[in-house]
């Protein structure tokens, strides 16, 4: 079940993201680290109701943050539309990866933007996150250009996938 996320919430969501971080890491994707994304960034979309939690047997196992927000380096980016959602911090607890989670929210993510009538979907990823950069590829997201985000990292691609 995916339901908005609420403040009794956050501890767990800080729980899962630093779960993942630690299995991100030994996997060498450095697209996280312990300081992003942190309890303000999460609470700050929790309270904006855009975080959407995925739930297992009362368990949070997933997160998705589904919003209007794009960060000024995305305006250098050529994008097909400009009625949208940005997809933020998608999160699946770290034991249960490839097993579908993250593309259920993702589904999720279009039908919420399809009732919404926006025309397509945006997000960013670390450039050395392969992991990401072929599901995303998976799921019919056409690659749009790179943007630099923070001064200590590398390029992160950009995504863009139309909503039919």
């Amino acid at each position: 079940m995916i339901k908005k996320a609420t403040l009794e919430d956050l501890e767990e969501l800080i729980k899962l993201y630093r779960s993942s971080i630690k299995k991100m890491i030994l996997k060498k994707i450095s697209q996280w680290d312990y300081e992003y994304p942190n309890r303000e960034v999460l609470k700050k979309d929790i309270l904006a109701q855009n975080y959407y939690v995925f739930l297992e047997h009362d368990e949070i196992i997933g997160g998705i943050t589904i919003d209007e927000n794009i960060d000024t380096a995305y305006k250098n980016i050529k994008w097909k539309n400009n009625c949208f959602y940005t997809i933020h911090r998608l999160v699946v607890k770290h034991n249960r990866w490839g097993i579908g989670i993250g593309k259920k929210l993702m589904c999720f993510a279009e039908e919420l933007a399809k009732k919404n009538n926006k025309k397509s979907l945006r997000l960013d990823t670390y450039f050395d996150n392969t992991i990401a950069n072929s599901f995303y590829i998976g799921l019919g997201y056409k690659f749009k250009g790179k943007i630099l985000l923070k001064a200590h990292k590398k390029f992160y691609y950009c995504y863009e996938k139309m909503i039919k």
